[in-house]
C-alpha cells in the first residue's frame, strides 16, 4: 500500500499538532463537533489514530471558515506575538500550497520565555526573528513582480517616446 502525499493544509495541521497541541485539540473539536459524549466521541468519529485527526484538521483549515477559526483560536492559545507571527507565516505558506517552515520552539533558560527556532535542512539552527519570518512568507504578486513590471512599462514608455520623436 502506497502512502498518500499530504496536502499543504495537512502539513500545517501536523506542524500545529507538534508545536501547539492545545490549539490542535481545539481545531479537532471545531472540525468535528462532538455529540453529547464529549471528546471521545470526536476521536471515534474521525477514526483511529492521529492520521485521521491530521486529515480532518487539514481539510477543515483548508476552508475559509477553518482559516478564520484557526486565526481566532490562535489568540487564545498562543503565548506571545512571535508565536502568532509564526502561525500567520505558516498559514500563508499553506495557502500558497507550500510545506510549513521548519520552525520549533525552545525555552530561553534565563527568562523562561518561548523562542522560535528556525532549522532549515542542511543548515545550522538559528533563533527566529522577524527578518527570517519575512523571508519565509510568500510575497504577494505586486511585491514579487514590482521591479520587472516597472522596468517593462518604463521600457515601453521610452520606446514610444523615441518612436514619436523620430517621426515628427
Amino acid at each position: 500500500m502506497t502512502a498518500q502525499p499530504i496536502t499543504a493544509a495537512e502539513g500545517l495541521a501536523i506542524w500545529i499538532a507538534q508545536t501547539h497541541p492545545d490549539l490542535f485539540r481545539a481545531l479537532v473539536l471545531k472540525a468535528h463537533p462532538p455529540g453529547l459524549a464529549g471528546f471521545t466521541d470526536v476521536l471515534s468519529s474521525i477514526g483511529s489514530g492521529i492520521t485521521s485527526g491530521i486529515k480532518a484538521v487539514g481539510s477543515y483549515i483548508a476552508s475559509t471558515d477553518g482559516v478564520k477559526t484557526l486565526s481566532a483560536l490562535a489568540g487564545s492559545y498562543l503565548q506571545n506575538r512571535q508565536q502568532q507571527s509564526v502561525l500567520d507565516t505558516q498559514i500563508k505558506l499553506a495557502e500558497m500550497g507550500q510545506a510549513p517552515a521548519p520552525i520549533s520552539y525552545t525555552t530561553d533558560p534565563t527568562t523562561g520565555a518561548l523562542r522560535g527556532v528556525y532549522s532549515p535542512v542542511g543548515s545550522q539552527s538559528m533563533l527566529l526573528d522577524q527578518s527570517i519570518l519575512d523571508s519565509l512568507a510568500p510575497a504577494p504578486f505586486y511585491k514579487r513582480y514590482a521591479v520587472p513590471l516597472t522596468l517593462g512599462v518604463g521600457a515601453i514608455a521610452v520606446f514610444l517616446v523615441l518612436r514619436k520623436v523620430r517621426f515628427i
